[in-house]
C-alpha cells in the first residue's frame, strides 16, 4: 500500500512539472492568446456586474495580474505534490521538507525560465521566479501546517 501512494505521489509531481513545462513551451504568442482567452472571460464577467466598466478596461486592468496568478498556481499546484512527496518518499520532517521542497521548486523555476529563452518570443524574468517560489512556498507551508495539525489530533486520539 505504502509504495503505492509512494508511486502516485511522484508521478503527481511528474505530471505537475510537465504541466509546467508545456505552457512554457508555448511561443509568446500562443501563450499570450491562452492568457487573453482567460482573462476575457474573466473581465467580461466582472463588467457583466459593473456596467460602468466596459470590459476593454477591466481587461487592461487584470491581464498581468492572471498571467501572474498562473504562475503562482501552478507553482503552488508544485508545492504541494513535492512536498507530498517529499514526506512520503523520504519521510522529511517539517523544517528539512520546508527547505528541501522550496530549494526543488526554487531550481525548478529557474530552469523554467531558462527553457523559455529557447522559445520564440519568450524570454526569462526574475520576477516570475519569485512568483514561483512565493507560489511553492505558500503550499509548502500550509502542507506542513495541516499535516502537523493532523499528526498532533491523531496523537490525541490515541
Amino acid at each position: 500500500m505504502m509504495k503505492k501512494v509512494k508511486v502516485i505521489s511522484c508521478l503527481i509531481t511528474i505530471f505537475v512539472m510537465a504541466l509546467i513545462f508545456f505552457f512554457s513551451s508555448q511561443t509568446a504568442s500562443v501563450s499570450s492568446e491562452t492568457s487573453s482567452g482567460i482573462t476575457k472571460i474573466v473581465a467580461n464577467f466582472i463588467s457583466s456586474f459593473i456596467p460602468r466598466l466596459s470590459a476593454d478596461v477591466v481587461y487592461n486592468a487584470i491581464h498581468t495580474l492572471i498571467r501572474k496568478t498562473a504562475h503562482f498556481t501552478l507553482f503552488f499546484m508544485l508545492g504541494l505534490s513535492v512536498a507530498n512527496t517529499a514526506s512520503v518518499v523520504f519521510s522529511l520532517k517539517s523544517g528539512k521538507l520546508l527547505a528541501c521542497s522550496v530549494a526543488f521548486c526554487l531550481l525548478y523555476a529557474i530552469s523554467d525560465e531558462l527553457h523559455q529563452i529557447a522559445i520564440p518570443g519568450r524570454a526569462a524574468m526574475v520576477g516570475d521566479v519569485l512568483i514561483d517560489t512565493l507560489g511553492s512556498l505558500c503550499a509548502v507551508t500550509i502542507y506542513i501546517l495541516v499535516k502537523n495539525i493532523y499528526v498532533r489530533r491523531k496523537k490525541n486520539d490515541i
